[in-house]
C-alpha cells in the first residue's frame, strides 16, 4: 500500500485564510498532495501559496450552507448541481496545472455514491476523486455501516485517485456530523475495512491517514 499522512500543521500562515495542509508519503516524506480546507462555494478557491510543492490539490466539493459542515438540502437539488458546475469551472482555472481532487462529504455538493459516480463519469478528464468513505456517512447510517461501506468501496474505490481513511464516533448532538477519529478509536470494523481496501482499491493508490499515532493506526490495520 502507498501510505500517506495529512500533516495537521498548516503550510500557509496568512491571517484570515483557511489553512493548507501537506499530504506526504510515510516511506519517503515526499509530497503526495496539498489540501485546502475552505468552502469553494462561498470562498474563491485560492491557488496554492508560493513555495509549496507542485502536487495535486485536494479540495472539499463545498456546500451552500453558511458553514462548512452544516446541512443544507439545496446541496442535493438544482441549486447544488449549478453550484458544483460553478465550483468545477473556478477550480479548473486555479488548479489545472497540478490536478484537482475533490473530497466528498455527506453534507456537501458531492454527498453520496451517485453524485460521486456522476462526477467521475462526466468530468473524469478534469477532476479526480479523493474518496473518503467515512465522510459519506451520517449518524443514522451507522446501523447499516457494513452495507454502506461495502457499496461505496465497490462503486468508488476502483476509480479513486486517493483514499482518505479515518474512523468516526457518533456526535453528542445528533444534528452534528460524525466526529472524525484516528483509525481503531471509533466504530470502523477492522476486518471489513481491510477486505474492502484489498478488493476495491487499485494497488499504488495513495491512502491517507490522519496525523497522530500513525504507528498505532497501521498496527490496527495489520500494516505495522
Amino acid at each position: 500500500m502507498h501510505w500517506c499522512i495529512e500533516r495537521v500543521e498548516t503550510t500557509s500562515k496568512v491571517p484570515g485564510t483557511n489553512p493548507w495542509t501537506l499530504i506526504v508519503t510515510l516511506e519517503s516524506g515526499a509530497s503526495a498532495a496539498l489540501a485546502w480546507h475552505g468552502n469553494p462555494v462561498t470562498t474563491p478557491p485560492p491557488p496554492a501559496p508560493p513555495g509549496l510543492p507542485h502536487a495535486p490539490v485536494v479540495r472539499w466539493s463545498g456546500t451552500l450552507a453558511p458553514t462548512l459542515f452544516e446541512g443544507d438540502p439545496r446541496n442535493w437539488m438544482a441549486p447544488g448541481r449549478k453550484a458544483l458546475h460553478d465550483v468545477l469551472t473556478r477550480l479548473a482555472s486555479v488548479d489545472h496545472a497540478s490536478g484537482i481532487l475533490l473530497r466528498p462529504h455527506a453534507r456537501h455538493l458531492l454527498s453520496d455514491i451517485p453524485s460521486c459516480a456522476t462526477l467521475l463519469r462526466e468530468h473524469a478528464d478534469a477532476v479526480g476523486l479523493a474518496f473518503a468513505p467515512m465522510s459519506l456517512l451520517e449518524t443514522p447510517m451507522l446501523t447499516d455501516l457494513a452495507d454502506h461501506l461495502s457499496r461505496s468501496f465497490e462503486v468508488l474505490g476502483p476509480s479513486a485517485s486517493m483514499v482518505f481513511l479515518h474512523d468516526v464516533s457518533p456526535p453528542t448532538d445528533p444534528d452534528e456530523p460524525l466526529v472524525p477519529r484516528p483509525l481503531g478509536t471509533g466504530v470502523m470494523p477492522r476486518g471489513l475495512l481491510r477486505g474492502l481496501i484489498r478488493d476495491h482499491v487499485r494497488p499504488g493508490t495513495p491512502i491517507v491517514l490522519p496525523d497522530g499515532d500513525v504507528e498505532k493506526q497501521l498496527a490496527w490495520l495489520g500494516e505495522g
